[in-house]
């Protein structure tokens, strides 16, 4: 099992553990603020292809209250020039 761990430079921290569904990776991740607020999320990592995935973060919580979903993010490897 997967494991990562995230810190930021205003004191916030968290954690995540990642699970395998076909061809995109869900994490479950729960962190602390820098203000000392709990959030939580699921993101998934969705693979479309070699080079492209998309990664959206879905059931955000903090401090219990429901956050809106991210709007999905598609990320393209950029081929070095010649």
């Amino acid at each position: 099992q997967l494991r990562s761990w995230m810190f930021d430079d205003q004191g916030g921290h968290g954690q995540s553990l990642w699970f395998r569904d076909q061809n995109r990776w869900v994490l479950d991740s729960t962190s602390v603020l820098g203000d000392g607020r709990e959030a939580s999320a699921t993101n998934v990592i969705s693979r479309l292809g070699e080079d492209e995935f998309i990664w959206r973060s879905t059931n955000r919580t903090i401090v219990q209250s429901d956050v809106p979903d991210t709007t999905p993010v598609k990320v393209s490897r950029v081929k070095a020039a010649k």
